[in-house]
């Protein structure tokens, strides 16, 4: 994991889609490959649309679990976790907030 630049943080703040859980959780711990492989936080949130044309718009990926997985955040700001699986075009909302989500992954370690 790499611990996130000032800049990271003040750009996650700033951002607006951006959940303050999730930020609090990227200043603590980082962003990188947690585990081996088994989910890449990324340095930033990418719009999903510049991940894949068909993905939905109104979100953002924080990462992914290596297997076509995203997960997101709704750009309406109600902070819950959805996974888009890039492979069928689904979009769930897990009904999580960040730190529910990420635990999943980091468990195992």
């Amino acid at each position: 994991m790499e611990f996130a630049s000032s800049l990271m943080l003040k750009e996650l703040e700033a951002s607006g889609s951006a959940p303050r859980d999730y930020v609090e959780w990227i200043r603590l711990r980082g962003w990188g490959e947690i585990g081996n492989a088994s989910y890449m936080l990324y340095s930033g949130l990418i719009p999903l649309e510049e991940i894949s044309d068909s993905a939905p718009k109104g979100f953002v990926s924080f990462g992914d679990d290596f297997s076509g997985y995203n997960g997101c955040f709704s750009l309406d700001g109600e902070g819950t976790v959805h996974e888009w699986d890039s492979g069928s075009g689904a979009m769930e909302n897990t009904g999580q907030r960040f730190p529910q989500f990420i635990t999943r992954w980091t468990s195992a370690l």
